[in-house]
């Protein structure tokens, strides 16, 4: 409190104003902070996770596309129709491929590694069987690529497709914890924003309440030696123990009490000095 008394009404009032400010910046970076990260893990979602999952999708449908297409190799009754479902599996290989290009350049995690090299190891003895079921066809030996279709193409399809899935589920479960990040962040802003805005306005009360009375004490003080100044006693002490503005009124009203008791004295002085006067003149006669 002496550190208080000796600080200019000025610079309380604007420590209190500079702690609430502070308080509001405080908050608004968190929110800040918090908003970010929420966009960090939304843009993971949306831009890293979510486009894995629709790639390895894509990827199994055209896998499934080549199933069809090399099924249809066995059904169709012309040549022309055959090379057609022939071109389609081309077609759905390049995409593959690029698809695949994609997804290992997406890929970035040890578990998510590990998936994407089981199912690279499971399209290529995929890729091989189509490879033999194609060149069986193109040797118009129908029958054994029918044998090769059901005993071998079809079991490593399943392989693969099952790989697949389980990429696609590693993934799925990223996005789930993306989720939850996102989730507890806003939990966490939320949390903060609350106690940061009780705290502030517990710390805003306090500040009020100690500024407030830092003035208002004193000033009572000094209005009660004005009062008593005022009804004619001038035996009151003000008390001069500040070094802000009310302790300059205080050094003042202090000053004004010693000018008139002196002022006071000499018209006492005066007054008994007429009386004596007046006594010696009313002796003589």
């Amino acid at each position: 409190m002496t550190a208080m008394k000796n600080l200019r009404i000025g610079t309380r009032l604007g420590g209190a104003f500079a702690l609430v400010a502070v308080l509001m910046i405080a908050m608004a970076l968190n929110g800040w902070m918090g908003l970010r990260a929420i966009r960090a893990d939304t843009d993971d979602l949306l831009k890293d996770r979510y486009v894995k999952v629709k790639i390895v999708n894509d990827i199994g449908d055209d896998v499934n596309l080549q199933a069809r297409a090399l099924r249809n190799v066995l059904l169709m009754d012309s040549e022309d129709k055959r090379q057609a479902e022939i071109r389609a599996v081309a077609e759905a290989r390049d995409r593959i491929a690029k698809r695949y290009e994609d997804l290992n350049q997406r890929i970035n995690t040890a578990e998510g590694r590990k998936a994407f090299e089981r199912l690279q190891a499971e399209r290529t003895g995929f890729v091989t069987a189509q490879a033999e079921f194609l060149k069986l066809v193109q040797g118009g030996d129908l029958e054994a690529a029918k044998t090769l279709l059901l005993e071998k193409l079809r079991p490593l399809q399943l392989t693969y497709m099952k790989e697949l899935d389980s990429l696609t589920e590693f993934q799925e479960k990223l996005m789930d914890q993306s989720g939850q990040s996102t989730y507890a962040t806003i939990d966490r802003v939320t949390m903060m924003s609350v106690g940061g805005t009780l705290l502030g306005l517990a710390m805003a009360v306090i500040a009020g309440l100690v500024v407030t009375r830092s003035i208002t004490r004193p000033m009572a003080v000094v209005v009660s030696d004005l009062n008593t100044v005022a009804s004619g006693d001038l035996t009151v002490n003000v008390t001069t123990d500040r070094g802000d503005e009310l302790g300059t009124l205080q050094r003042a009203l202090s000053d004004t009490v010693t000018a008139l008791r002196r002022v006071v004295g000499e018209v006492r002085s005066g007054v008994d000095s007429v009386t004596t006067a007046s006594s010696q003149i009313a002796a003589g006669n």
